[in-house]
């Protein structure tokens, strides 16, 4: 499987990426999860989209949390550090907001 990372310093452009890749996030989440090799990969969801069923189908899809917007920081950070506390570190290693 190849890694993506789109960085982008503009809001609007940022925004367009984040649509696009959210009519196909729960693809990426169920593929992701079915793979052996990232099937422990920590998948937190955090959307906008708190419509009835919509955190059904996030947790359907394997995601390991679900954070509706608007999501305060310390919200976002305390969901990482629950869902890598087991690995040791695991992605927040040495960053300074985990």
């Amino acid at each position: 499987m190849k890694r993506v990372l789109i960085a982008d310093d503009l809001e609007e452009p940022r925004a367009l990426y984040v649509t696009s890749l959210a009519l196909a996030g729960l693809q990426v989440c169920r593929r992701l999860k079915a793979n052996d090799r990232t099937a422990a990969i920590p998948i937190i969801i955090l959307t906008g989209n708190t419509l009835p069923g919509v955190r059904d189908s996030v947790e359907r899809a394997g995601a390991d949390g679900f954070l509706a917007r608007p999501c305060p920081p310390e919200t976002l950070v305390a969901a990482i550090r629950q869902h890598t506390a087991d690995s040791g570190g695991g992605a927040c290693q040495g960053h300074s907001l985990c």
